[in-house]
């Protein structure tokens, strides 16, 4: 009896790792399919993006010089406040200009050689101001006088920088 006992507790054992191996399979084989389409960037093409073309477009093509990524949002900011509410490319136009915000912050919000300068004070003053038209929708417009404040902004943070401040 003890015998059957032992022969039945070593089948069941048998079973459940045969069971575990199985599940454990299964879900390594669905993980890494998963995990590699969820991990492959592309274009809008479908061709997958090359890591050169993944860095510039977490980047935003941002290049860490703070005064050319200054000028570079400066630039995107401006052409996305002028805008007609109606113009074809405005939500592709908010959508980079929200990328290239949040690279931006992302960037030199921790650097405290910058944090201090009255450019970047007042860069910041801009972001926050238009981030919850940015950063909920694309559809949602600037008031006008959101982007009149913001554009006033955006002239002290250009005359701050060429006085490297």
């Amino acid at each position: 009896m003890n015998r059957n006992m032992l022969k039945s507790s070593l089948k069941n054992i048998v079973f459940k790792l045969v069971a575990l191996v199985l599940v454990a399979t299964i879900a390594l084989t669905c993980t890494s399919s998963a995990y590699a389409a969820r991990n492959t960037y592309t274009l809008g093409s479908g061709n997958p993006l090359t890591t050169k073309e993944l860095r510039e477009k977490v980047n935003a093509g941002l290049t860490g010089n703070y005064v050319d990524d200054t000028k570079k949002l400066i630039e995107s900011l401006k052409y996305t406040l002028s805008l007609a509410k109606d113009a074809d490319d405005r939500s592709e136009a908010q959508a980079e200009t929200r990328a290239r915000i949040n690279a931006y912050s992302a960037r030199y919000r921790a650097d405290n050689s910058k944090t201090g300068l009255v450019s970047f004070t007042t860069m910041r003053t801009v972001i926050n101001s238009l981030a919850s038209y940015y950063n909920g929708t694309t559809k949602r417009s600037v008031p006008q006088r959101v982007a009149d404040r913001a554009i006033s902004q955006i002239s002290r943070a250009e005359s701050a920088l060429e006085a490297g401040r």
